[in-house]
Parts: structure tokens; C-alpha cells; sequence
């Protein structure tokens, strides 16, 4: 069992870090189309440069939520129908989606306030603001996509004939 936990809880570690990589490809492929069009040159700064900082600057926040809810969900959907884990998975992605959300905001509005607008509040907390409305929606569903496909994935397997109503 103490196997099967660690093992749980390292794979949630590496499917949040892939999916991780995944969000940021899109984000900065998304900034890239926007801003200048697609251009073939940039390709290694958008496949390899932005996720990799990315990823070596948020480790500290992806690496725990991974550990933690590759341990949970296992264990809640476990004697949980599909469609039960499912809903686990799918309410579990909302709230990693908020928490991340909120981090990447926080990282933006603290990184692009520079040091004359920091006594106003103002400023930060409408930066802040701009960058959680402007990625939630994409990275909540994102998250719920693969928590919901993880939780599917490690569901016990109970049919609906043999519960009690």
C-alpha cells in the first residue's frame, strides 16, 4: 500500500509538471500569435526558454499540489464510480486551477510593478486583477481536464448496479 501511495503521489508530481509545461506552451504561444504572429524563430524560446524558467521558477508550488493530490484522489475515488470520480476530479481542477491562477497572477503584478508605482495599490491590484480575469477560465479547465482524466483513470471500478440507491 505504502508502495502504491508513493508511486500515486509521484505521478501526480510529473502529470502536474507536464501539464504545467502544456499551459505555459499555450500561454506564451497564445502572448507570441498576439502580439508579433507566428514566427518559426521564436519556436525555441516558446518550446524550451519560457517553459523551462517557468517551470524552474514555480516548482515550489507545482511539485507540492501534484504530490498532494496524486495522493488524494486516489484515495477519495477509490470505491467511487467513474462518473463519481469524475465530479472529484473535475471540482478538484477548479480549485488547483484558482490556487495556480492566483500565483501567476501574484508573480505577474509583483514583476511588472516597478518601484515608484509600489506605494500605490492601486496599480498592483489592477495588474493582479487583469492577469487572473485574462487566464482563469483557460487554466481552470485545464486543470479540471486532467484532474478529471486522472481521477477517471484510478477510479475503483464500482458499478452502479451494485450500490444501494
Amino acid at each position: 500500500m505504502l508502495i502504491k501511495n508513493v508511486s500515486n503521489a509521484l505521478l501526480g508530481a510529473l502529470l502536474s509538471l507536464i501539464a504545467a509545461y502544456l499551459l505555459i506552451v499555450t500561454f506564451v504561444l497564445q502572448g507570441q500569435i498576439s502580439s508579433f504572429g507566428w514566427s518559426l524563430s521564436n519556436a525555441m524560446d516558446i518550446f524550451i526558454g519560457a517553459p523551462i524558467y517557468t517551470l524552474a521558477y514555480s516548482y515550489w508550488i507545482l511539485l507540492p499540489i501534484g504530490l498532494l493530490f496524486g495522493l488524494v484522489i486516489p484515495l477519495l475515488v477509490s470505491k467511487k464510480t467513474r462518473r463519481e470520480a469524475l465530479v472529484y476530479g473535475v471540482v478538484t481542477g477548479i480549485f488547483v486551477g484558482l490556487v495556480f491562477t492566483c500565483v501567476v497572477a501574484y508573480d505577474f503584478a509583483a514583476g511588472t510593478v516597478s518601484s515608484a508605482d509600489s506605494h500605490d495599490g492601486g496599480k498592483w491590484w489592477e495588474r493582479f486583477w487583469g492577469q487572473f480575469a485574462s487566464s482563469v477560465s483557460l487554466t481552470i479547465v485545464y486543470c479540471s481536464l486532467w484532474t478529471s482524466a486522472y481521477a477517471f483513470s484510478k477510479a475503483g471500478g464500482a458499478r452502479l448496479d451494485q450500490q444501494t440507491p
